[in-house]
This record gives C-alpha cells, structure tokens and sequence, in this order.
C-alpha cells in the first residue's frame, strides 16, 4: 500500500515536470554498480514481475492463490538473494531482487485471503513476511498491524495479539504511525480484558456471597 502511494506520487511530480510546472536543478547520474549483477538474475526478476502481475486476476479462485504461494515460498527459501553479495548493495538496489517482488506478491496475497475471510491463511503468511528482514522493511509496520487485528477482531485471541503486538514494537523497522496504531489497540486489548475480569469477579462475589448466605444457620424456633 506504501508503495502504490509512492509509486503515484512519482508519476503526479513526472507529469508536473513535463507540462512546466515543476522543475529540478540539473545534476548528473554516476553509475557505479550494474542494476542487474548477473543475466540469470535479471531473468529472475522479470519472472517475478510477471509472477506478481497474476494477483490482481486470480480474484477468489483459492486454488490458484495456493499456487501462487508456494511458487513464492519455494524461491524466497531458496536463499539465493540472500546468500550473495546483493544484500551488500544498498537497499534500493534490493528492489530489483526477485526475493523483494516475492516478498511484495506474498504481501498481496494476504489482502486476497482476507478479503476471503481467511484469516488463519492470512496470518500464515503475514508470519512468513515477518520471519524475514531482508526484503520490503517499510512494510513490515503494516504487516503487524494486519496480524494483531486479524487476532484480535476476527479471531478473537487477545492475548496472542496482544503478544503479537508486544513483539511489533521491539521491531525497529516499525515506524511511529504503526506503532501508534498497535499501542491503541494494545490499549483496547487491555480496556477490555479488566472488564471482564471486573464483570467475572462480580459474579464470583455475588455467587460466593449467596452461597455463604444458605450456608448460615436460621434462627431457631422458640417453642
């Protein structure tokens, strides 16, 4: 979602600039590392892209997203963007990697199976996300969200979200509009339990307090 923003931010500026209406100082491009190190890898990556590109057209066919994923699991466990020189390359280097477009097909394929309803699937896969920091680190914010809400709202386990969440904020590529979204809800996840704990006790006390009252002995009769 980050991404589709930037992504039309860019192409608003470049339309500016070709109309006149906006204008960058000139400056010059020096080129010190290929894009693409290797053939094979730029080979990767537009099987990826094209890969990718199968999400918008799967819709609701289950099956088909099931392969989506395990195509995506198999070469992101593959480990080959990851066992070379590429992660040594500065991070914009590593959105031309197949490992990131997998990464960024997987993270469609979780809105997919939430708009399904489901949420355990979902949640697979947003753990899948998390369990690497190599590929899309800006949207790892928005992957704990996603994870903490689909806990707590639609499958009512508090207290893994909330121990979902209490793992987000030691992630130190959350950025504060994320984080302050999972203290809210946090905070919610909290307000919540002492209720019920408030409302149990009260039935507890009232139910002890009954019991206690059958128990005592009546006045005996004067005869």
């Amino acid at each position: 979602e980050d991404e589709v923003v930037d992504h039309q931010q860019i192409i608003y500026k470049m339309l500016q600039v070709k109309i006149g209406k906006l204008a960058f100082p000139p400056y010059k491009v020096h080129i010190t590392k290929p894009l693409f190190p290797t053939r094979e890898i730029f080979q990767r990556f537009y099987e990826a892209v094209k890969l990718e590109q199968q999400v918008e057209t799967l819709g609701r066919a289950v099956g088909s997203l099931e392969e989506l994923v395990e195509t995506c699991t198999r070469e992101l466990d593959c480990g080959s963007d990851c066992s070379d020189l590429q992660l040594q390359h500065p991070l914009f280097f590593r959105r031309f990697r197949p490992g990131w477009v997998y990464t960024r097909t997987l993270s469609a394929c979780v809105d997919c199976f939430e708009k399904l309803r489901q949420y355990q699937r979902a949640n697979e896969l947003l753990r899948r996300l998390l369990s690497q920091e190599e590929f899309c680190p800006s949207s790892r914010g928005r992957w704990w969200e996603r994870l903490a809400l689909n806990l707590d709202q639609h499958l009512h386990e508090k207290v893994e979200s909330f121990l979902a969440i209490k793992e987000a904020l030691s992630d130190q590529s959350v950025r504060p509009p994320s984080r302050y979204s999972l203290l809210q809800r946090a905070y919610k996840i909290q307000q919540q339990s002492v209720r019920l704990l408030e409302g149990t006790t009260g039935v507890v006390a009232t139910t002890t307090s009954t019991t206690s009252t059958k128990l005592l002995p009546g006045p005996k009769s004067s005869s």
